[in-house]
């Protein structure tokens, strides 16, 4: 459903009451992939989970928002987490790959906006890779999505298989979003900021809490010796052994000994 004066769909679980927090997926992903997690946080938080538009049962791109999308995303994001301050409690953003990069901007541009945030392995490659299009990959997403869809339960299998550590529910939860994803965004094969990575990261001033895997994660070695040199005192990384991009996903118990304190810690709870 659409949250209170919210441009995209926003889904609600957890407490009526209390901190929020407000959660941002990746690529392709949806608000419904995040159902390990909720069914922890629920328990202290209020939790709002958003679909990005052209994801979920948000709203489509137009063909002129197609042609800037991270200024789209960045906008989205904004009215979300304005209409969630409307009580006054405190308000984390969290946010895995592509919503992880949203909310690095969002945390650079408006530091007052957020009370902290959580990043889970968003897209600070190193090398730096450009805002541009690339069709390219955006080809190959395409293709793959087409795949899934033509044999969903074959894709399912074959996504648990791969991936046998996902909590129950994650892996219907990714799948279902990859059927509700539209095509012509993820042809596009990006959406990050025209604004480098690193050049944010010297802004924030939002407590921030990065958390990464050990193996095929964008927040690598050579991005945490880069952000180790910015050395910024608001982020902080968090490296969570066996973990990979989807790192909440992938070793959820480690993950949440990780995150679950920080949080407290941040929101009073």
């Amino acid at each position: 459903m659409s949250g209170r004066n919210s441009p995209v769909a926003v889904h609600r679980f957890g407490r009526t009451d209390g901190p929020t927090l407000v959660l941002f997926h990746g690529n392709g992903d949806s608000g419904r992939c995040w159902p390990d997690a909720v069914s922890r946080w629920g328990r202290d938080y209020r939790v709002l989970a958003v679909d990005a538009r052209g994801h979920g049962d948000s709203p489509r791109f137009t063909a002129d928002e197609l042609q800037r999308p991270a200024e789209v995303y960045l906008a989205d994001a904004r009215s979300v987490v304005e209409n969630a301050r409307a009580d006054g409690e405190p308000v984390v953003g969290i946010g895995h790959s592509l919503g992880g990069g949203v909310l690095t901007e969002l945390a650079a541009r408006w530091p007052d906006l957020l009370d902290a945030a959580v990043l889970l392995d968003p897209p600070w490659d190193s090398p730096v890779v450009s805002h541009e299009p690339r069709p390219e990959v955006g080809e190959r997403w395409v293709t793959l999505v087409k795949e899934w869809r033509a044999d969903p339960e074959g894709a399912l299998q074959e996504h648990q298989l791969a991936n046998p550590a996902w909590p129950d529910g994650e892996s219907e939860a990714w799948l279902e979003a990859k059927m509700q994803v539209d095509l012509s965004l993820i042809a596009i094969g990006n959406g990050r900021s025209a604004t480098a990575w690193h050049e944010l990261v010297r802004a924030i001033r939002t407590p921030t809490l990065v958390v990464t895997g050990d193996h095929d994660c964008l927040v690598a070695e050579e991005t945490q010796a880069r952000l180790a040199q910015i050395a910024n005192p608001a982020v902080e990384v968090a490296v969570v052994p066996d973990a990979d991009h989807y790192v909440r996903q992938s070793a959820a118990e480690a993950f949440h000994a990780v995150v679950d304190p920080w949080l407290a810690r941040q929101t009073g709870r």
